[in-house]
């Protein structure tokens, strides 16, 4: 806990570094329409292993460390997602799950917009004909977690979709002291930042494809 509070400390320093992060943060967390406030989380990262498993779990002010991350794509629009604790990861399916391999990996994740709504916009993760899909929960050693792995697309099926939300917004709702109060001017200046970079590689799902 002692290290998430110095986390927080160095963000908050005042409530105008705060603000001017609003413009230039691009960092996110990415949540399930079906399981509020439980972001997909790296796991075991203090292990170091060249393969991290990554879940959902709930957001917490310790946890947030490694629910933080940064988009990264190629030219084909293929895609990864890169822990904001260390960019030298970054997410593929390994045939069946998510997880976080150590560089150099070959990129396999397409983001696919499943809804035109400028601010509330949902997704679909896929990978070829495989959509990224919330598992069974687990309790292991105290911990819950949901598994996610790549089962078949349906379009019916809100285990399948995701939303990503900006960075501040996520550790304002940790924080929740009127330094860090967002307005609605703050908010969708920090969605307007995200979906920004989400369009460079964002692919609208037609109806009925992959």
């Amino acid at each position: 806990m002692f290290t998430s509070l110095l986390f927080f400390l160095s963000l908050f320093a005042s409530a105008k570094d705060y603000k001017n992060l609003l413009s230039k943060d691009d960092a996110f967390i990415i949540l399930n329409t079906n399981h509020g406030n439980k972001p997909i989380t790296l796991f075991n990262y203090a292990n170091g292993d060249s393969s991290l498993p990554m879940r959902l779990s709930a957001l917490s002010s310790d946890a947030v460390l490694y629910q933080l991350f940064n988009v990264r794509y190629n030219f084909t629009k293929d895609f990864w997602l890169a822990p904001e604790i260390d960019t030298s990861y970054g997410s593929l399916d390994n045939n069946r799950y998510l997880i976080s391999r150590k560089k150099p990996f070959k990129p396999n994740l397409r983001l696919k917009s499943i809804t035109k709504d400028s601010e509330n916009k949902l997704y679909k993760i896929v990978s070829g004909t495989k959509c990224l899909t919330v598992g069974s929960n687990v309790i292991k050693r105290g911990l819950e977690y949901w598994q996610l792995e790549f089962k078949n697309c349906d379009a019916n099926d809100s285990n399948q979709e995701f939303m990503f939300v900006p960075k501040l917004i996520a550790l304002s709702y940790l924080d929740r002291t009127e330094d860090v109060k967002l307005s609605k001017a703050d908010i969708k200046r920090s969605y307007s930042t995200l979906y920004k970079v989400l369009r460079n590689f964002d692919e609208v799902l037609e109806s009925g494809t992959i």
